[in-house]
């Protein structure tokens, strides 16, 4: 029969940053999205100078769910604060900045242009797992 010692362990992950690779115009550099929703996400970025109206490839997994979103975006709102960073900050190829307690953190705001109808499903649905959104 079923034995009373089996206990399930589960391993909280936290649902942000989240890893995210740019690419325009042949280059390409990485960042972490700070917040996700399905219209897009706000990205805070390390030693990068980006401007409204840019328009990038990006891709990111979705954390826990192992699904990939691979979308256009077009940047609509940039934000610079001197201040501790949210996490810690990676450079533009996506390793971990050293020696920066405090410093310039510019946040800036993706909107998704055309995102695929299962892509949307993917984000949306991960949004509900994490219990920023109802259902």
């Amino acid at each position: 029969m079923g034995n009373n010692n089996d206990e399930v362990i589960v391993k909280k992950i936290k649902p942000y940053p989240i890893l995210v690779k740019m690419e325009a115009n042949m280059a390409a550099f990485h960042a972490n999205i700070v917040k996700l929703t399905e219209v897009g996400f706000l990205v805070e970025l390390c030693d990068i100078f980006v401007r409204v109206n840019d328009q990038y490839d990006v891709s990111f997994e979705l954390p826990v769910m192992g699904k990939y979103v691979i979308a256009q975006t077009k940047i609509v709102k940039t934000y610079d604060r001197l201040e501790k960073p949210v996490a810690p900050p990676v450079t533009a190829n996506g390793e971990l900045a050293t020696g920066k307690n405090s410093q310039t953190v510019r946040i800036a705001e993706f909107h998704f242009k055309r995102l695929p109808a299962e892509q949307l499903s993917r984000i949306k649905k991960f949004l509900v797992a994490i219990n920023q959104v109802s259902r």
